[in-house]
């Protein structure tokens, strides 16, 4: 890095997406506030919600544990499937204005590192962010996190230890340190371009 700065920022799609988790089972459990709070608890207190950037095994998973949680319900399997399918895609949504903040003040390259479910994977594939985005994307199948890193800067001609993590999931920053990458982790929008602006990215 030349005068310490970077010269490409890698980006985890987290930083510019977020999943409402609470309306997510809201909307499944129509209204119902005690079964919502059940199926809250199932799908993200047992840990499974974690372990969902595996594919759809593990969505799959997800939704058959939520479909013990309706003791009475009137949909069938496959129509409370398509419910589970449409209201988790509808609920993983683009923070545009952190978004427009990072794409439209940033002074360097960024490449978008986009590694979750299928889904995720697809309205990643399908938002503006990928306008702005100079090599932008992991399949959600990755075991290596770290070689998918290195292989990304080189396909932007960045070298690895010339860019500048910025995201939450502590596989990733633990692979990003590995590699020499300098790492910011804040979610907080205020902190994020604070230190954004102290590394010269915006």
């Amino acid at each position: 890095m030349e005068n310490g700065r970077p010269k490409g920022l890698l980006l985890d799609h987290e930083v510019v997406f977020f999943f409402d988790k609470e309306r997510f089972c809201r909307e499944l459990a129509a209204g119902d506030e005690k079964l919502a709070g059940g199926i809250y608890s199932i799908i993200f207190e047992s840990g499974l919600y974690e372990c969902c950037n595996s594919g759809y095994t593990v969505f799959d998973q997800l939704y058959d544990q939520a479909v013990y949680s309706f003791p009475k319900r009137k949909l069938t399997n496959e129509e409370l499937y398509d419910k589970f399918v449409r209201t988790w895609n509808a609920c993983f949504m683009l923070d545009a204005e952190i978004a427009d903040q990072i794409f439209l003040r940033s002074k360097m390259p960024i490449v978008l590192l986009a590694v979750t479910n299928p889904l995720h994977c697809e309205k990643v594939r399908a938002s503006r962010v990928m306008d702005y985005c100079r090599a932008a994307y992991v399949h959600h199948h990755c075991r290596n996190i770290g070689g998918e890193m290195k292989r990304l800067g080189e396909e932007v001609k960045i070298p690895h230890r010339e860019l500048l993590y910025v995201g939450t999931a502590p596989s990733h920053k633990a692979a990003a340190e590995k590699l020499g990458m300098k790492t910011i982790s804040h979610r907080e929008q205020d902190i994020l371009f604070a230190h954004l602006s102290l590394e010269g990215v915006v």
